[in-house]
């Protein structure tokens, strides 16, 4: 298995290519290793993809395409929206709805809870907003289905016309939800958080990503022009990433997915 306010989910991808040469981030898991060293080796045939502006293809690929090209025989759902942003709770819950009917045994959430966060007025708001899209997945899971999802970063680097200061988490507000996702993910050994958080920081200039082993190449070669959604190449790097946390969490067989890495641009 290997608005402009719609922009600004994408640095959940620019700041992961942030801090010089990265390697993959380690799983944050609800299980320990030796008890996922026990779990049977699953396979994923009904994949769902919800989620924001990242998920939904803006700037790069739609996850759902990149998944079914990467996955033969398995039926992937698309329900992500780049338009989120604008209530991101009823928004979910529709996702989650439209994702069910599809039977997913997968639910991929990467920056699903990013505008539950973002679009809150307060930490106590945040957190109710939150919850209710833990409910939102906990329906999935209810359903049947695993579930990746990302925790969220604090992004201070985006123009204050992409994300005006006042609607940026302070640290610990993050810090709290953060805590609260992995206290959620504990009991759930269904869920993998893939941890944005810890890698986010600004796009720092010149700095290097190692995309495969032995080769780096700079962050900016994974974004978009505007600076903050990743390209075709970000996507891969975002998707190649991902595969590996999945395939230690869940058992998936290293040759189950295959995501080919995109040409250079002419």
């Amino acid at each position: 298995m290997r608005g402009v306010w719609i922009a600004a989910a994408g640095v959940v991808i620019a700041a992961c290519s942030s801090r010089g040469s990265t390697s993959a981030p380690t799983p944050v898991a609800a299980a320990s290793p030796e008890s996922i060293d026990a779990r049977p080796a699953r396979e994923f045939h009904r994949i769902a993809v919800v989620g924001a502006s990242v998920s939904a293809g803006f700037g790069g690929a739609p996850l759902a395409d990149v998944l079914t090209a990467a996955v033969p025989g398995a039926t992937i759902t698309g329900a992500a929206s780049v338009f989120m942003f604008r209530d991101a709770v009823a928004n979910g819950a529709t996702q989650i709805d439209d994702a069910l009917r599809a039977r997913p045994d997968l639910v991929v959430a990467i920056d699903f809870l990013f505008w539950h966060d973002y679009n809150g007025v307060d930490r106590e708001d945040r957190l109710a907003r939150q919850e209710r899209g833990l409910a939102d997945l906990d329906r999935a899971r209810a359903a049947g289905a695993a579930v990746i999802v990302g925790d969220v970063p604090r992004i201070l680097t985006a123009a204050e016309l992409l994300i005006p200061t006042s609607a940026i988490p302070p640290a610990d507000d993050l810090a709290a939800l953060n805590a609260r996702l992995r206290e959620w993910a504990r009991t759930r050994p269904d869920v993998l958080i893939v941890p944005f958080a810890e890698l986010a920081g600004p796009l720092a200039a010149g700095a290097d990503v190692e995309v495969a082993p032995g080769e780096t190449l700079p962050a900016r070669a994974l974004m978009s022009p505007d600076g903050l959604h990743p390209n075709a190449l970000g996507v891969w790097y975002v998707m190649s990433t991902i595969d590996r946390l999945v395939e230690a969490a869940y058992g998936v067989p290293p040759a189950a997915w295959t995501f080919a890495r995109p040409p250079p641009p002419e």
